[in-house]
């Protein structure tokens, strides 16, 4: 495969050749547990096989995202890169290699890393799963598209589901790693596994994988999975199973956007309560509803999004 070595974290080859699991950790460069989280469990998977463990293996492949924005700690360079996956801004990267930016760069590194994978392992189908975290405490969720199948392998990570995200917020893997764009069957789904610091957010990011390696019929070695078991539980503290997108704040540079302190992930707010300000005054709250993402760092496009209770929690979680 021709990977950068500085992108590639690990590959662990099961032998299946139907479905190839791509794990991505690290789009934003301040939210390294996803990648983390990827070396430990193939460590585990390595270690499992090894001992001629009889299970029924994934094929996994772990690589970063903003290998740059990574070595840096900051969430980006210049510009969000989870907001410049568009199949245009793809195509101009890869049709000026020599353009100097640093986000084209990645473009192609990521893109090319995935395309490799495909071509390398020729799968009839392609799981990918996109790891991040948050600035706020209160909980891990998963990001699906509007695919059934996204939201099939989403509903089975163990944490609540955020639907309609992809809609209003462009260029980010969910949208563009489909088989439209890689010519074989693809699904992606995006997890926030916790707050960026807190451990149990690699040990959330862990489970989440192999839950969604399980929901395609492999299995994981038993002592695997019991070093994880009850994390999501645990960290997915969210009172529903589903939840819409009803509302995106966005920001602009310089606009002095400051959250207010105290909000957490699916915190209660209710219709015309403070929750930000910037230099034009007040941000209050447009809808009944729950705090999504409230942004407490200086980058990124989106101060908060708003969402809606979909479906209450049931016992399967």
């Amino acid at each position: 495969m021709n990977i950068e070595s500085d992108r590639l974290v690990d590959i662990f080859d099961g032998g299946s050749g139907s479905t190839t699991f791509i794990a991505i950790g690290g789009m934003h460069g301040n939210e390294p547990a996803g990648v983390v989280a990827m070396e430990r469990l193939i460590g585990l998977l390595n270690n499992a096989q090894s001992k001629g463990d009889a299970v029924r293996f994934p094929t996994l492949v772990a690589v970063k995202g903003n290998v740059t924005a990574l070595k840096k700690q900051t969430r980006q360079i210049n510009e969000d890169l989870n907001r410049t996956l568009t199949p245009q801004r793809v195509k101009d990267a890869f049709s000026h290699p020599d353009d100097g930016q640093v986000e084209n760069r990645e473009i192609r590194g990521l893109v090319s890393a995935v395309r490799s994978v495909i071509g390398h392992f020729r799968p009839s189908r392609v799981v990918v799963i996109d790891l991040h975290t948050t600035t706020a405490t209160g909980g891990c969720f998963a990001v699906t598209s509007p695919d059934s199948e996204s939201e099939r392998i989403a509903n089975t990570l163990g944490a609540p589901v955020v639907r309609g995200i992809v809609s209003d917020v462009k260029g980010m893997t969910l949208s563009y790693f489909t088989k439209d764009n890689l010519g074989v069957e693809t699904t992606t789904v995006i997890f926030e596994s916790g707050q960026h610091e807190a451990p149990a957010s690699i040990d959330a990011a862990i489970m989440a994988l192999i839950n969604c390696i399980k929901s395609f019929g492999f299995r994981i070695p038993e002592n695997v999975q019991q070093q994880y078991q009850g994390t999501l539980a645990v960290e997915s503290n969210a009172p529903f199973q589903v939840v819409e997108l009803v509302h995106t704040h966005y920001t602009a540079k310089d606009d002095g956007f400051k959250m207010k302190p105290g909000y957490k992930n699916f915190h209660p707010v209710k219709r015309g309560e403070l929750l930000a300000t910037d230099k034009s005054g007040d941000i209050r709250s447009s809808v009944d509803g729950m705090v999504l993402m409230p942004r407490y760092l200086q980058d990124g496009i989106e101060g908060f999004f708003l969402v809606q209770a979909a479906h209450p929690i049931t016992d399967e979680l």
